[in-house]
C-alpha cells in the first residue's frame, strides 16, 4: 500500500526474443528505460548482451528454438501468460507450434519485426522466410503488430552499411548509379527498437502491418557518398551515368560476373526501398536519429575493428540489401 492507502501500480512485463542480436538488445534496454519488468531472452547467456542487460535490471533467460526440441517453445510460452508484451526480434522465428504456444498465454501485444522488403521486393528469395512468418502471425488470434523497418543498420552485423563503409575504409573502389532519386531511407537499429516498444504501447496498431523507416529519404549514390563521409574514406564511390552502367551490367550478366552500382542483374534500376510510415503513429514510436548522426555512430562502432582480421573479413563480406 502507498501512504494514501491505495495500491501501488502494478508493474509492466515484457518478454523480448532475442536478445543476443544489436536490436533485441536495444529492445530490452527501450523497455526497461520505460519501467518493464524484461525477461531477456537469448541463445546463450554468458555473453556481452547478457552481462549488459543483467546489469541494467533485466531477467536473462537462455532459450534456443530448435525443431527437434520443443523445450524453448514451451519455456516463451509459460512466460509469456497474462505478459503484457512480447516482442520478437526477427519474424522468423514464429513458428507455428510458437504461435500457439502463444496464443494458449494469451500475453496483451505482441510485436514481430519483419523486413520492408516483403511488401517492396515480393521475388527476392532472402525474404520469403519473412513473408510465410508473417503469414502465420496475421492468421494467429493474438494482438499482433508488425513492424516492417527498412534497411536497419549502426553496428558491425548489420550486413549492409557496415559492409559498405568498411569497404569504402579499406580504399577498395565502388561505384553507384549517378541517379538523383530518394529511395532509400535506412534506419538505426535503436530507432527500430524505440518504434517496437512504442507500436507495443499503441493500442491503434494491433493486427496492423506497420511500416517505418529512418528520418532521411536519400538516393543510392547520396547514401553511398553519406557513408563514404561517415569513415572518411580514402577513395570516394565513383559515380556512373546510368546508360554506361547499364552497359557493364549487361556485360556483367553476359559473363555471369557480379554487378554492382545499384541495377539488378536485368539492367533495371533496383527498387525504392523507402517506408510510407503510418502518419497516426505516436511520437514514442517514430525513428528520431539522423542518417548523419547514424552513420557517425556506425564509424565509431567499426574503429574497435581497425588493424583487426573481423575488420579485414567485414570489408569482403557480401551485403543482400546493397548492390555492391
Amino acid at each position: 500500500m502507498t501512504m494514501n492507502g491505495s495500491a501501488p501500480p502494478a508493474v509492466r512485463t515484457a518478454l523480448v526474443y532475442n536478445c543476443a542480436t544489436p536490436t533485441g538488445q536495444a529492445v530490452a534496454s527501450e523497455l526497461l528505460q520505460r519501467g518493464y519488468r524484461v525477461f531477456a531472452c537469448l541463445d546463450f547467456a554468458d555473453g556481452l548482451a547478457a552481462g549488459t542487460l543483467n546489469a541494467q535490471g533485466a531477467q536473462i533467460e537462455t532459450i534456443v528454438l530448435e525443431t527437434r526440441d520443443r523445450s524453448g517453445e514451451r519455456r516463451i510460452s509459460d512466460l509469456a501468460v497474462n505478459i503484457d508484451i512480447v516482442i520478437f526480434t526477427n519474424i522468423a522465428d514464429a513458428n507455428l507450434k510458437l504461435l500457439s504456444g502463444l496464443e494458449r498465454a494469451a500475453p496483451k501485444r505482441c510485436v514481430f519485426i519483419s523486413a520492408n522488403d516483403v511488401g517492396v521486393r515480393r521475388d527476392y528469395t532472402a525474404f520469403s522466410g519473412f513473408a510465410s512468418a508473417e503469414a502465420r502471425v496475421s492468421a494467429s488470434s493474438l494482438s499482433w503488430s508488425i513492424l516492417r523497418p527498412t534497411m536497419t543498420y549502426g553496428h558491425p552485423d548489420d550486413g549492409n552499411l557496415s559492409v559498405l563503409a568498411q569497404r569504402l575504409k579499406s580504399g577498395r573502389s565502388t561505384i553507384v548509379a549517378d541517379v538523383d532519386d530518394p529511395s532509400h531511407q535506412p534506419i538505426f537499429y535503436a530507432d527500430v527498437a524505440r518504434a517496437a516498444v512504442g507500436v507495443a504501447q499503441w493500442p491503434e496498431g494491433a493486427r496492423r502491418v506497420i511500416p517505418v523507416g529512418g528520418p532521411d529519404k536519400v538516393s543510392l549514390a547520396g547514401l553511398y557518398d553519406a557513408v563514404a563521409d561517415a569513415v572518411a574514406a580514402r577513395k570516394r564511390p565513383r559515380h556512373v551515368p546510368l546508360g554506361r552502367l547499364r552497359l557493364t551490367t549487361k556485360a556483367a550478366r553476359m559473363l555471369r560476373l557480379p554487378s554492382q552500382g545499384g541495377l539488378s542483374r536485368s539492367g533495371k534500376l533496383e527498387r525504392p526501398r523507402t517506408a510510407l510510415t503510418p502518419i497516426d503513429m505516436p511520437d514514442d514510436a517514430r525513428p528520431q536519429i539522423s542518417l548523419k548522426t547514424g552513420l557517425e555512430l556506425l564509424a565509431q562502432e567499426l574503429s574497435r575493428l581497425d588493424g583487426t582480421s573481423e575488420g579485414a573479413q567485414l570489408a569482403v563480406k557480401s551485403a543482400p540489401e546493397l548492390p555492391l
